[in-house]
């Protein structure tokens, strides 16, 4: 059985340590196979008793925290000298699951690496990003369009 060739891997990213782990391991798998990476960050509007009113403030507001927050994890990614490894850095206003959903639909990648919240499949279900979920959304793109896509947890 032949080995399929990896050249983009998508990496899902926040600031806490599984995300952190799942960066590790696209970073060594990129050094080993000259790869390049994308990384997506999700970020959601908090409930709260203003929320009526951050529904109604239009979208321009929040091209400055994308901006913040695509500019942190660039300056992360620099000070590991992760650089020449990425492709693309990917922010958007949404949940993890549809944000991941929409960048695999847009692009064809090879591997998803998703952190690893938890032990066991009932409590990945209600996890930030749910593996499940997203191999049942993409699984017409699994069997079809992509064939060599795996996700890695």
């Amino acid at each position: 059985m032949s080995i399929p060739s990896i050249s983009k891997i998508v990496v899902p990213f926040d600031f806490e340590d599984q995300f952190n782990s799942s960066l590790v391991i696209a970073k060594e798998i990129a050094l080993k196979t000259g790869c390049k990476i994308t990384i997506i960050h999700a970020f959601t509007i908090q409930v709260s008793p203003q929320f009526v009113s951050k529904l109604l403030c239009p979208v321009f507001k929040y091209k400055k925290t994308v901006a913040q927050k695509r500019q942190i994890i660039l300056n992360q990614l620099h000070r590991e000298q992760m650089m020449p490894l990425i492709d693309e850095v990917i922010v958007k206003l949404g949940s993890w699951n549809n944000v991941i959903i929409q960048s695999c639909n847009q692009t064809k990648f090879d591997l998803i690496i998703a952190p690893n919240f938890s032990k066991n499949v009932f409590e990945r279900m209600f996890s930030n990003i749910n593996v499940l979920d997203i191999i049942e959304k993409l699984k017409f793109q699994l069997f079809h369009s992509i064939k060599n896509l795996r996700v890695i947890v």
